[in-house]
């Protein structure tokens, strides 16, 4: 796995928002949920469900409207690359970022076996 400069600050970012408890369980709740996929007359592909921002908050928090750390949490989360988040009408909706996750845990896993020792 080649890694540029570019690559390393994405990942420092990422592991960065990791660093926080309520990002964890946030990312953890993510990944707990299944989403559906349809596919369009295009082929392209769209989340028929997502995980709403409502229903972070009550997982994480408990409580029953977006409060304004779960929203900051969430924006962290988003400009560090690991989660996308998209409107759908009022609402919206949350999802891993696979590919940054994967990115992350591949710098990791080389770090713990390197290839040149």
């Amino acid at each position: 796995m080649v890694i540029t400069p570019t690559d390393l600050n994405e990942i420092a970012t990422a592991c960065k928002s990791l660093s926080d408890p309520t990002r964890l369980r946030i990312l953890q709740y993510l990944a707990s949920c299944c989403e559906e996929v349809d596919v369009d007359e295009k082929g392209a592909a769209h989340r028929t469900k997502g995980v709403t921002a409502g229903s972070i908050c009550c997982e994480v928090t408990g409580g029953m409207k977006v409060t304004s750390n779960i929203s900051h949490h969430l924006k962290e989360l988003k400009n560090a690359g690991l989660i996308k988040m998209r409107k759908d009408g009022r609402m919206v909706r949350c999802s891993l970022d696979r590919d940054r996750l994967q990115q992350v845990e591949e710098f990791v896993q080389n770090l713990l076996n390197p290839t040149n020792c």
